[in-house]
């Protein structure tokens, strides 16, 4: 019976059912194979708690999915961007309750991901915590010939200094001037005391 299950007749639902489903198991309408009720999506949870199965298994169905992806890019991004926006709250609480489940396979998925997105994780981390692009990381990167700007040494890794009271984006420094400036320009005078000091004559 090749027909979906909305063009069939009452009665041909039922053996339609009764032909699909074996148990726990349930046929696939495009593989065709009989797989456990686990290896299919869910289309919907009625009031007594019934789970509504699709025709497709997981596999087809992402297969399908994948397939559309190139056929329809723009529409597979408007879909996907509209079921993001109706459920992203459902969507973050269950990531967040897998995480809290599976903390050392969330780690390594974590590890994983960041080694082949460095770019992609930069450009976030940039835009997250100071509010430029990765394009103006790297401007700032040129204009200093990839130095320090304060002990002017060379540096693959800089990192961006901002006020903290304002959130203004000020220049790119090594880890250990980063780190000082950071404990520092809380307590100007404590800087100048330690200034004071290095100056004291050693005998």
């Amino acid at each position: 019976m090749d027909l979906p299950w909305r063009f069939l007749e009452v009665k041909q639902i039922e053996i339609y059912v009764a032909d699909t489903y074996n148990g726990d198991m349930k046929k696939c309408n495009v593989c065709k194979e009989t797989k456990s009720e686990d290896s299919f999506g869910t289309n919907g949870i009625s009031k007594n708690g019934k789970r509504y199965l699709k025709s497709k298994c997981r596999d087809c169905d992402n297969k399908r999915k994948r397939e559309l992806n190139k056929e329809k890019p723009e529409l597979s991004k408007a879909v996907n961007k509209r079921f993001y926006e109706k459920n992203a709250q459902k969507m973050r609480d269950k990531a967040k309750k897998w995480r809290e489940e599976n903390p050392e396979k969330s780690k390594q998925q974590c590890r994983e991901w960041y080694k082949k997105n460095k770019d992609r994780a930069k450009c976030y981390n940039l835009n997250y915590k100071y509010g430029i692009s990765l394009n103006d990381y790297k401007k700032m990167q040129k204009e200093q010939n990839n130095k320090c700007y304060i002990c002017k040494i060379k540096d693959d890794n800089l990192v961006v200094d901002h006020n903290h009271k304002t959130g203004e984006v000020r220049k790119l420094l090594c880890v250990s001037c980063n780190i000082f400036i950071g404990k520092m320009e809380k307590d100007t005078d404590r800087l100048m005391a330690a200034l004071n000091y290095l100056e004291i004559p050693r005998a």
